[in-house]
């Protein structure tokens, strides 16, 4: 996932200053062996005003797509510069989990390590980066084989994190939003859904976690 970032942070254009995640998508098509060997070749594939979808190939010495990321990056707009803190509102849901929280330390160290330059995860009181998330329940759910999260409020340091998890049993679906070259043919009844909340009840992020899909 430290690849994906990376190559996500690569980016240097002017409309790159101060943008969020929306959405992160992770299918991991081939097991193989010479992951640490293969390429990422980075794709704009859908691009507005406000927003741009980014898809992130990892690509074996072949050619062959082993697996792919796409990403819903929002630009920020003059009044949407710097995230205000979430108000404590809301209904705390049933059987919350304690996760863990990010340290400001924590946050820093992980933007130097990604080469992140985006002020929103380097202040005083910065905001827990979509990747580090990502990158985080990844490695705690044994990395799976097809995981989304979409982000619904910005996450500051130091904040606990509660999970609610729920099995999710929607047969043969396909959740990449942009093309259908990338299709699998794996079975997502396994999977399940995986939604993040403060203490309060607001809610942070929702992910689908599919543990084997597609070959």
């Amino acid at each position: 996932m430290l690849k994906f970032a990376q190559k996500i942070c690569s980016l240097q254009a002017e409309r790159y200053k101060n943008c969020y995640i929306g959405r992160i998508s992770y299918t991991r098509l081939r097991h193989t062996k010479s992951d640490l060997t293969s390429k990422l070749n980075l794709t704009v594939v859908k691009q507005t005003k406000t927003r741009e979808t980014i898809r992130i190939c990892q690509n074996s010495e072949q050619g062959e797509c082993l697996a792919y990321m796409e990403v819903l990056l929002f630009y920020a707009s003059n009044n949407t510069d710097q995230p205000s803190v979430p108000k404590q509102a809301g209904v705390l849901p049933p059987k919350l989990q304690k996760w863990r929280s990010f340290t400001v330390q924590q946050i820093w160290d992980y933007s130097s390590l990604v080469q992140d330059s985006n002020p929103l995860h380097l202040g005083a009181n910065p905001v827990v980066q979509g990747f580090l998330l990502f990158e985080t329940l990844y490695k705690d759910k044994q990395e799976p084989d097809k995981l989304i999260m979409h982000f619904h409020t910005s996450i500051f340091a130091n904040t606990e994190i509660y999970l609610q998890e729920s099995k999710k049993h929607d047969g043969q679906t396909n959740l990449s939003s942009t093309n259908d070259n990338f299709k699998s043919t794996g079975n997502d009844q396994d999977g399940f859904m995986c939604s993040a909340f403060s203490s309060s009840g607001v809610h942070f992020f929702s992910a689908t976690v599919y543990p084997s899909y597609g070959n």
